[in-house]
């Protein structure tokens, strides 16, 4: 949906910043196809498909970057999706601080 948006932003450079729990979900079960004749919980695919949408918005030139805060197990999944633009908060006193080493990292990048 991100995506879509920025599509008639105006301008030239973009940055998403997201605050997530890396454990995108959804409660309707995927119907059977060719790769799960039975089905499965969307949860089996999401961090993939996330995954999979954050490198298509990277290849349109959108900086993506992601300040995370969730359960231990999500790491993996955070890592997967965001890779090195990721920081860890434990307590939402930290999101400024995150978010902006963040951003100043997304602008020496820019730069360099």
């Amino acid at each position: 949906a991100a995506g879509d948006l920025l599509r008639s932003a105006p301008e030239e450079r973009h940055l998403l910043l997201l605050l997530t729990d890396a454990s995108p979900n959804d409660s309707h079960r995927i119907p059977p196809d060719g790769k799960h004749p039975f089905g499965c919980d969307y949860g089996d695919r999401a961090a993939e498909d996330t995954a999979r949408e954050v490198r298509s918005l990277r290849r349109r030139g959108v900086r993506v970057a992601a300040v995370f805060m969730g359960e231990d197990m999500s790491v993996p999944s955070a890592e997967e999706i965001y890779g090195k633009n990721l920081a860890r908060i434990r307590s939402m006193d930290q999101l400024a601080g995150a978010a902006g080493a963040l951003i100043r990292r997304e602008i020496q990048d820019l730069s360099d």
